[in-house]
């Protein structure tokens, strides 16, 4: 379950679908262009061969001018930066939340006196011999 939970914390979620789905529709990446500092879906070239300029979204002020160009492509960028510190953090966070319903569940059972009991007590109804 540890190893779950770094695994689906820790993964960053890849704009490649969404980018490429939006570019071959012909639709704006404007907005991911101006939130990931990135220009096009592999570089400011896919802008120049198709359109012949690039859009104000690829530049950092808007000033179009080539010092302030982004040269990275969108489909290199990613939706949430997450590093492991945070996702071992909140495991372990879990593991110990974990353990402490485990230590009041183990104190509930020894206040009411439930009998101990083993899976050969609970089946022996049931085997036919």
């Amino acid at each position: 379950m540890h190893l779950m939970i770094i695994l689906v914390l820790t993964q960053r979620y890849p704009l490649v679908h969404e980018i490429h789905s939006k570019w071959i529709k012909r639709e704006s990446i404007n907005m991911y262009e101006i939130m990931y500092n990135c220009c096009g879906v592999f570089g400011p070239d896919d802008y120049l061969l198709l359109y012949g300029k690039l859009p104000s979204s690829c530049f950092s002020d808007s000033t179009m001018e080539s010092k302030d160009l982004y040269y990275t492509g969108c489909l290199n960028k990613n939706d949430i930066e997450s590093t492991i510190v945070r996702g071992e953090m909140v495991t372990s966070l879990i593991q110990f939340i974990f353990c402490i319903l485990l230590m009041c569940f183990y104190f509930f059972i020894k206040q009411i006196k439930a009998p101990q009991r083993s899976l050969r007590d609970l089946w022996k109804d049931r085997i036919i011999l």
